[in-house]
């Protein structure tokens, strides 16, 4: 599974706040381009600078988890660690060989946001 696979399963599975999102390409803007010029009034009384944005956007990743497990045969996403089961009488263990392991704030805000972010949040 590619990274940009991996990175579309996990923004499927969580609804970003719109908030959220527009302060994400706003800092991600500031970031890589210097700073940005505000558009409209949503903008110009909520995104008080890049480090204002981060605070914002790291208090909404801190109610995230931080791993995650990816079932790249489904793209599933899941928050705990998959366990076997028992299947007509046999016990099955997860297709481990499918299973992407995503541990650490850093990795789900690369893949949530984008790798840009990543140290800031």
């Amino acid at each position: 599974m590619t990274n940009k696979q991996l990175e579309k399963a996990v923004q499927s599975h969580f609804e970003v706040p719109e908030d959220i999102q527009r302060l994400v390409g706003l800092a991600t803007s500031d970031l890589l381009w210097g700073p940005v010029s505000l558009g409209g009034d949503w903008e110009e009384d909520n995104y008080k600078g890049f480090q204002s944005a981060c605070k914002r956007i790291r208090e909404y990743v801190d109610t995230l988890p931080s791993q995650l497990w990816i079932d790249t045969d489904c793209d599933c996403v899941m928050t705990s660690e998959p366990q076997g089961e028992e299947v007509d009488g046999e016990w099955v263990e997860p297709l481990w060989e499918s299973i992407y392991y995503v541990n650490g704030r850093n990795e789900v805000v690369e893949l949530l946001f984008n790798h840009y972010l990543a140290g800031y949040v």
